[in-house]
């Protein structure tokens, strides 16, 4: 297991999109936590991104970790950074009245699953969506991606309800199960100022 301390989060760019994509076609390929059923094309892939990062003016991070492979010799080896994963919020609907509103996404290298990264990533969205002036954040997984459920619960979402049957993937028919988190004061009063458009270059942490 990779210890926490080893990831780095930091912004994600242009020049990543093509490795995000990599890590999202998988799950196109092979598990049901997306019901996209053909990979998005690369063209297609920086077009979503540029309308999270530009459009919406919303956080988009990667995760980098460096990897050791053997070297030439037998002695030596070549240390790579890989991307581990990428998270990022965007509007939880296009309707201008949801618009304290976000909702978080992630998705890890499958090789990098179960060392707590998922974790350092929700964390991060939660920080930063919440100094952004969100008042909710929304999660949404599919009926049989329990480990993202277990996520969700242990930083505070609160289980909402599921609906059933409403994607077909593999043969088999998936449902969605919705999870909910109030952030800064919630619904505890109303907003006076608009949603802070994400700056990369301010400190949020």
């Amino acid at each position: 297991m990779i210890p926490n301390n080893s990831f780095i989060i930091r912004d994600a760019t242009i020049d990543d999109v093509q490795s995000i994509r990599d890590i999202y076609c998988h799950y196109v390929r092979e598990e049901t936590c997306t019901v996209e059923l053909a990979e998005p094309s690369l063209e297609e892939f920086t077009s979503r991104f540029n309308h999270i990062v530009v459009n919406e003016r919303n956080p988009y991070y990667v995760a980098t970790t460096t990897i050791k492979t053997p070297g030439d010799s037998d002695s030596s080896q070549t240390e790579t950074t890989v991307i581990a994963g990428y998270a990022y919020i965007h509007l939880f609907n296009s309707r201008s009245g949801y618009k304290y509103t976000c909702e978080d996404t992630i998705y890890l290298n499958p090789a990098f699953k179960g060392c707590g990264l998922g974790a350092l990533m929700l964390k991060r969205l939660i920080t930063v969506a919440t100094k952004m002036g969100y008042r909710q954040m929304i999660g949404c997984t599919s009926t049989n991606n329990e480990q993202s459920g277990r996520l969700h619960t242990k930083h505070g979402f609160q289980y909402l309800h599921k609906i059933n049957n409403i994607a077909l993937k593999f043969g088999q028919w998936i449902g969605v199960e919705y999870y909910q988190l109030a952030l800064g004061e919630g619904d505890s009063n109303l907003p006076t100022s608009p949603i802070i458009p994400y700056d990369p270059t301010s400190n949020y942490i």
